[in-house]
This record gives C-alpha cells, sequence and structure tokens, in this order.
C-alpha cells in the first residue's frame, strides 16, 4: 500500500441504481475508514440514475455524473 500521504481514489461504475440501499452507503463508509486519505468517485450510467443515492455515497456531489447515453446522433 502506498503511504498515507499519498491520495487514494475509488471509482465506482453504476448502473445508476443502487440495490441494497443504505448499505452501500455504508460500505463506502467503511472504505472511508479502512483506506486513509481516500476519496471516491461516482459515474451512473443509464435512464435511471438516482444522483442521490450516488451522492450518499460519495458525500461531495462534485464527485458524482452520469450519462443516459440516449442523445441522438
Amino acid at each position: 500500500m502506498r503511504p498515507s500521504y499519498v491520495p487514494k481514489i475509488i471509482y465506482l461504475l453504476s448502473d445508476g441504481r443502487t440495490h441494497d440501499y443504505p448499505k452501500d452507503t455504508e460500505m463506502a463508509d467503511l472504505l472511508r475508514q479502512q483506506i486513509d486519505n481516500s476519496d471516491i468517485y461516482a459515474y451512473g450510467t443509464g435512464e435511471y440514475v438516482a444522483i442521490s443515492e450516488l451522492t450518499a455515497i460519495t458525500k461531495v456531489t462534485t464527485r458524482c455524473s452520469s450519462s443516459s447515453f440516449s442523445q441522438k446522433v
């Protein structure tokens, strides 16, 4: 493991909705406790992305993004 002062970044890729809410937020909190200096970023894809759930996991709105891929070409 890298030294504790080095930032650790965790990327969560999701279909946009959790099936174990709020257990997912509890797991994210456990990760933060176990890994010093860690930041969680979440990306949800699909039509039914729940940004509120992703924000609950990351704790920071700016660390969440989503895309539905429904744009016409």
